[in-house]
């Protein structure tokens, strides 16, 4: 039995059988995108829209607020303390966030 490394193509198309047309189309620019910076960035936009959008729907937020938390701590390299001290802050600023808009509060810009 032969086993052949994967070629960066084949992982490709594995993912594209499940991307609509418009993801299919944006996934050429996705792969050229090698900064963290800019992840980290469109996951902040894709919180805040959703914070928008389904305000809630807190286990969404809470979801979100850890894969921000664990890019943030793995591009600083926070310590262990560090890292729970910043998830417990998202926490707290999420819960805060979401209670606003269910009170009819503000949006993210005025903060």
């Amino acid at each position: 039995m032969v086993v052949r490394t994967p070629r960066k193509s084949d992982k490709r198309r594995f993912y594209e059988q499940v991307l609509s047309e418009a993801e299919r189309t944006d996934l050429g620019v996705a792969l050229k995108v090698d900064g963290f910076d800019e992840e980290i960035a469109a996951l902040r936009l894709r919180l805040r829209s959703a914070m928008e959008h389904r305000p809630g729907d807190l286990p969404l937020m809470l979801r979100g607020m850890d894969v921000l938390r664990r890019m943030v701590a793995s591009k600083y390299g926070l310590s262990r303390g560090d890292r729970r001290g910043l998830s417990s802050a998202f926490a707290q600023e999420t819960l805060r966030r979401v209670e606003e808009r269910g009170e009819g509060g503000g949006n993210d810009d005025d903060a």
